[in-house]
């Protein structure tokens, strides 16, 4: 039987003192993985066992709130995976069609986390895939 369809729907804001309207598009695939959590503050590789595939993204997001938090994919030192930094509110997207380029170069089969600040920061991972 096949996996049942789940979307996801982005959107961006109107930015004030411009023509354009509020964007928004829908993706569609068959498997959302997705994380909510807050990382301590200090916190070295916290490993979360968060596992898709890179190719069939429909769409990534990865963002942090509260600082800079760094991931590492596959292994605690990024070894045989990715290392990706995300900065305070500017988050990391990538879609399928889109104009960025997709930031994992290899399947995830783990996600570690590290917090170098003194304040906790809060991350938020949604990869949708259609598999």
């Amino acid at each position: 039987m096949a996996a049942p369809a789940l979307t996801r729907t982005l959107s961006g804001p109107t930015v004030s003192g411009t023509r354009f309207p509020s964007v928004s598009k829908v993706f569609t695939g068959n498997r959302d993985d997705s994380l909510v959590q807050t990382i301590a503050a200090g916190a070295t590789a916290v490993e979360y066992d968060l596992a898709f595939p890179y190719a069939q993204l429909q769409l990534l997001v990865l963002q942090a709130r509260g600082g800079v938090l760094t991931i590492h994919t596959n292994a605690a030192d990024g070894t045989g995976g990715d290392t990706i930094v995300l900065v305070d509110g500017r988050p990391t997207l990538f879609e399928v069609g889109g104009p960025f380029v997709n930031p994992l170069t290899a399947n995830v089969t783990k996600m570690y986390f590290t917090n170098a600040t003194a304040v906790a920061i809060d991350v938020e991972v949604i990869a949708l895939n259609q598999v």
